[in-house]
């Protein structure tokens, strides 16, 4: 299951009346979705702002960007309810996980609002 199976799938169906958001280097979402690139974290926060809730799902290729911006937007991060970080067996991704939980837990993030998903099973392992 990946990051988007898993924000398009599991959570957004159970969160009554929320909308997906998908956050990208390109605007790669599908129709009738909302999609940002990672710079337009001014845009996300206003967008946030008006409705009741959303499933934000942040591509790879963004959260680097988008960290330095929620840094910059004091006290951003208190406009998300919960933190879903996925990883997968790669040594090279969970370092890149692990710097990501710190620089949320640098943001002011607490532990109980940050998840860790175990992501990508090899095949015939059950």
């Amino acid at each position: 299951m990946g990051k988007t199976t898993l924000a398009r799938h599991l959570l957004l169906p159970r969160i009554p009346g929320a909308e997906y958001i998908a956050v990208e280097t390109n605007n790669a979402g599908t129709e009738g979705q909302a999609s940002l690139r990672g710079d337009q974290f001014a845009m996300l926060q206003e967008y946030l702002l008006s409705i009741d809730s959303a499933v934000v799902a942040i591509g790879a290729s963004t959260v680097d960007d988008l960290m330095d911006l929620m840094a910059q937007y004091g006290g951003s991060h208190e406009d998300f309810d919960c933190f879903i970080v996925p990883t997968v067996p790669d040594p090279k991704q969970q370092q890149d996980t692990i710097a990501t939980l710190v620089d949320l837990a640098r943001l002011g993030v607490s532990p109980e609002r940050m998840r860790l998903v175990f992501n990508t099973m090899e095949l015939g392992v059950m």
